[in-house]
């Protein structure tokens, strides 16, 4: 309905929502199937009158570790239907602080930081990359190596830690989920360590 609909608009920009990619998207976004969410983008592409697909991306502790693999497939999006057919933003979660990135332990944060780096040096593509999302790729680097706290007086990286497992356990009971089955070692192994109150 909507690519039919978009052929009475001109320059028509669609936003949708995502951050992580297979799994890990449909964990972060309850209730999102991912290969749907490809399907329906490239069928509004295909037959829609879109002038840009804007995926924004809400960057939380979460969605760093498979992050670099949804740029790759906006980036085969963008060589396969041209520069701005489209685009992506990233939107650092600050509130509520214990889905901030920077709860992520020191090895970990810079692990995924590096990750993001090395992404930003083999793929980057002046003909597929604008100067508005190289910003962001280059601020959210920033952030992660610099920044110490999500917000002026956030509690400690160790309370807000706790906090985060407190939601990843309710969260995976309430929407039966399962952390363990999504997620790699690395990051499963530091959230078992956290050590909460009964």
């Amino acid at each position: 309905q909507l690519a039919e609909a978009s052929h009475h608009f001109a320059n028509l920009i669609v936003y949708t929502s995502c951050e992580a990619f297979g799994q890990q998207a449909e964990y972060i976004r309850d209730g999102l199937d991912f290969d749907l969410w490809k399907k329906n983008i490239l069928s509004l592409r295909n037959n829609g009158n879109v002038k840009t697909i804007n995926i924004m991306m809400t960057i939380n502790n979460l969605c760093l570790f498979s992050m670099t693999d949804l740029l790759n497939l906006i980036l085969e999006w963008k060589a396969e239907y041209g520069r701005y057919s489209f685009t992506f933003s990233m939107n650092i979660v600050r509130w509520p602080t214990f889905h901030s990135a920077l709860v992520l332990p020191s090895d970990l944060k810079k692990k995924v930081t590096q990750q993001l780096i090395e992404w930003s040096f083999e793929k980057f593509d002046k003909k597929l990359i604008s100067h508005f999302e190289n910003e962001h790729i280059q601020r959210l680097i920033h952030y992660l190596e610099n920044a110490t706290e999500s917000t002026a007086g956030a509690p400690s990286r160790e309370y807000l830690e706790k906090d985060l497992k407190r939601f990843i356990l309710q969260y995976d009971h309430r929407r039966e989920k399962n952390y363990k089955e999504v997620f790699g070692d690395d990051l499963v192994k530091w959230i078992d360590s956290i050590q909460i109150d009964p």
